[in-house]
């Protein structure tokens, strides 16, 4: 009883920590590159601005590095859709409930926000990156209407080496010790 409330204050805890920041404000290890520029250059921002731009998520694999996403991105950005990229941490993996899940929560809530509802989205996913995505449905299932809204404004999606909750074990502790 008293483990599961603990869990339970650090989960609010996290999530105060991670989704009180300013409205559109992105939470950690996620970075925005905005489109029409060579992302490979341009410095990384923590906010999603308010637009009708398309936006791709890219949702990397665990272990990946700002700079190796920063090569997808670019794909996206050259073509005038903004990016916001997840670069995954073992722990989003890990603790998926709170870690994995209040990520996505946060995601979806700057994704959802009044001014950018009007942006269509690309997901695209690399190994534990379609884990997340998961994390992402399941946030979108439990809000109902508005996830459903949400839903249909994602307009396509690419894997890569895509990841389930069973080979999730194996490529955790591999990602870890490599």
């Amino acid at each position: 009883m008293l483990l599961g409330r603990r869990r339970q204050i650090t989960r609010t805890v996290w999530d105060r920590l991670v989704c009180s920041r300013a409205a559109h404000s992105l939470p950690p290890h996620t970075i925005f590159l905005p489109a029409g520029r060579d992302s490979t250059k341009e410095r990384a921002q923590r906010a999603l601005p308010a637009g009708r731009t398309p936006v791709a998520c890219l949702l990397g694999w665990v272990g990946c590095g700002e700079r190796a996403l920063r090569k997808y991105a670019d794909l996206y950005t050259r073509r005038g859709v903004d990016v916001i990229a997840l670069l995954l941490k073992p722990q989003h993996v890990a603790l998926p409930v709170s870690r994995g899940e209040s990520t996505m929560k946060c995601i979806a809530d700057v994704l959802s926000a009044a001014d950018t509802r009007e942006r269509p989205i690309m997901v695209q996913g690399f190994s534990a990156g379609a884990f997340m995505y998961g994390n992402l449905l399941t946030e979108l299932g439990r809000r109902g209407a508005e996830g459903a809204d949400f839903a249909a404004r994602i307009k396509g999606s690419v894997w890569d080496s895509p990841v389930d909750a069973s080979g999730v074990p194996f490529g955790l502790s591999r990602a870890i010790m490599d």
